[in-house]
C-alpha cells in the first residue's frame, strides 16, 4: 500500500531557537558567481535572521516566495546582491495561494532579468538559488503539473533546490524568467509558473518593460501529484 506523504517545512526558516544569533553576512561568494538578478534575502525573526532567495525583475522590484517573507506585508527585508551590495526593501505585495511576494527596493539596481513565456512540458529549465552555502545553478526538464499545491505548481525533474533556495528563479533556454521555485524532493523541484504570478501581480509586466508572450490554455498542463516526499524550501 502506498502512502502519500507531504512534509511541509520552510527551508527559508532559520534555527527555531530564539536565542540563536543573527546569521552573519558572508565574506565572499563561494564557487560560481551568481548573475546580478539572483539575490539573497535576510528576514528578521525574533533574535535570528532567516535566509531565502529572490529575483530582481525590475530595477526596484524583487520577486520571491511568500513563505520567505513570512507573509508579512510592509516588513523590511535586507537584499544582498552578488557584488555584496545590500539594499533595504519593503514587502509591498503577498499572495498566499501561489506563495509569491513582491519586494520594492529603496534604491534601484541594474541587471534585472526579463520575463519569459509560460513554459511547456519537456522544456529544459534552469533553477537558481542563493540561499545557504554556495550559489546553485542546475538544469532539468519540466515534466508535469501538481494541482494540489500553491494554487497549481509545476515540476522539474533532474534539478533539486536546497535549503534557502525558495524564491529563486526558474529560467528557460533564453535565460528569461518562467517561474519561482518553492520546494524540492528526490531530484525534483516545484515552482510557480510565470503566468500564474502575472495573474496575481500584473504590475510586474509593465515594471519589467516586457510584454509576456501568448500563454497556453490551462488544458495544456495536465494536473497530477508525484507520489514522493515533498519539501518546502
Amino acid at each position: 500500500m502506498k502512502y502519500l506523504l507531504y512534509l511541509c517545512f520552510c527551508f527559508a526558516i532559520a534555527s527555531p531557537a530564539e536565542s540563536a544569533p543573527k546569521t552573519p553576512f558572508p565574506t565572499k561568494v563561494k564557487g560560481e558567481m551568481p548573475p546580478a538578478y539572483t539575490v539573497r534575502l535576510f528576514v528578521e525573526e525574533n533574535r535570528s535572521r532567516s535566509v531565502g532567495s529572490g529575483v530582481l525583475i525590475a530595477p526596484d522590484l524583487v520577486l520571491t516566495c511568500n513563505h520567505v517573507v513570512n507573509d508579512r506585508l510592509n516588513s523590511k527585508i535586507e537584499v544582498l546582491f552578488p557584488n555584496w551590495d545590500v539594499v533595504i526593501g519593503d514587502v509591498i505585495k503577498v499572495n498566499g495561494k501561489h506563495d509569491v511576494a513582491l519586494i520594492k527596493l529603496k534604491e534601484p539596481r541594474e541587471g534585472h532579468i526579463l520575463l519569459g513565456p509560460t513554459p511547456r512540458f519537456k522544456d529544459t529549465l534552469t533553477i537558481r538559488g542563493f540561499g545557504y552555502g554556495p550559489y546553485l545553478r542546475q538544469t532539468g526538464t519540466y515534466i508535469r503539473d501538481d494541482a494540489d499545491h500553491r494554487g497549481g505548481s509545476a515540476v522539474i525533474k533532474g534539478a533539486q533546490a536546497r535549503l534557502g533556495d525558495s524564491g529563486g528563479g526558474v529560467e528557460d533556454k533564453n535565460s528569461k524568467l518562467v517561474g519561482i521555485l518553492w520546494g524540492a524532493s528526490n531530484g525534483h523541484t516545484w515552482f510557480v509558473r510565470i503566468d500564474k504570478i502575472i495573474k496575481v501581480f500584473p504590475q510586474i509586466v509593465t515594471a519589467s518593460a516586457v510584454e509576456p508572450e501568448e500563454q497556453p490554455e490551462e488544458g495544456d498542463h495536465i494536473p497530477y501529484v508525484i507520489e514522493d516526499v515533498k519539501y518546502s524550501l
